[in-house]
């Protein structure tokens, strides 16, 4: 047992911080909230014994808007074998576009989904990591995370999530979220309803309803990969729909969901 993570399966639990990837290149709308979201989860790092990577993140002032000018530069190289290696969990941070295609756009795919279905590693998304690899760009990922984006209300409209049908997942259990919980968000609807799709492991963990759209539908979700040679356990996915602006990473609530996400994707919980 023991390590510093990134080991994979063996013996025991691993000890060390889980090591987090940070990614959030927008190729699409930019969140500002991508950005400035960062200090918020670095502020759990000691507490919570977690080491989040911004080694290839975007650090610099975001605004929110279409055109992004961090769009230009990106550097995706850590989307390679070697390099992930050494991540327990990759988190799309507000991720839009075609997020991590760069010259060698093959290669950067086959080493995101060979990190969660041979390496049996954990994904976390925030809020337009749904927005990311629309329109069949992607169609592993978009399995993967379970559906793409398709509508929202206005920001900060007025709403209630609930736990799904009861559902007491660890995740929900351990970051002692509200049930019912009602916040202010940029709510979302998606292309499908992931429990329509027949993706084997995808349960939904949290529906909402809000003053914009009140039928109700999924805002957060896991889905537990098969088992794949040469991993001995499946990849892990934990997605959550808030996350649009700077505030909602301020929230206690909301970061303690995505903390103890991050710690079940990781096989920490």
């Amino acid at each position: 047992g023991g390590g510093t993570g990134g080991s994979g399966a063996g013996g025991g639990t691993p000890t060390g911080p889980i090591n987090v990837l940070i990614w959030n290149n927008a190729l699409a709308y930019g969140h500002a909230s991508r950005v400035n979201a960062i200090q918020y989860l670095k502020m759990r790092e000691a507490t919570d014994n977690i080491k989040f990577d911004t080694t290839y993140a975007h650090t610099g002032t975001a605004t929110d808007g279409p055109s992004d000018s961090f769009s230009s530069s990106f550097d995706a190289s850590v989307f390679a074998d070697d390099k992930l290696d050494k991540y327990d969990v990759v988190f799309f941070l507000d991720t839009t576009g075609t997020t991590i295609d760069d010259g060698q756009k093959a290669s950067r795919r086959q080493a995101l989904q060979d990190f969660i279905t041979k390496k049996g590693r954990g994904f976390v998304g925030t809020h337009s990591a749904t927005d990311t690899y629309q329109n069949n760009s992607w169609p592993w990922y978009v399995d993967f995370i379970g559906a793409n984006f398709s509508s929202h209300s206005q920001a900060g409209a007025s709403g209630t999530a609930q736990y799904y049908q009861n559902n007491t997942h660890p995740i929900l259990m351990d970051a002692k979220t509200p049930n019912p919980w009602n916040r202010k968000e940029e709510w979302y609807n998606f292309n499908r309803n992931p429990l329509s799709t027949s993706i084997a492991g995808l349960k939904i963990i949290l529906s909402c309803h809000d003053q914009s759209f009140t039928s109700e539908r999924p805002t957060a979700w896991v889905h537990e990969m098969p088992v794949m040679a040469p991993a001995t356990r499946g990849g892990r996915l934990f997605y959550t729909a808030f996350g649009h602006a700077t505030s909602a990473f301020q929230e206690k609530e909301v970061m303690d969901l995505i903390i103890s996400g991050i710690k079940w994707a990781a096989y920490r919980l």
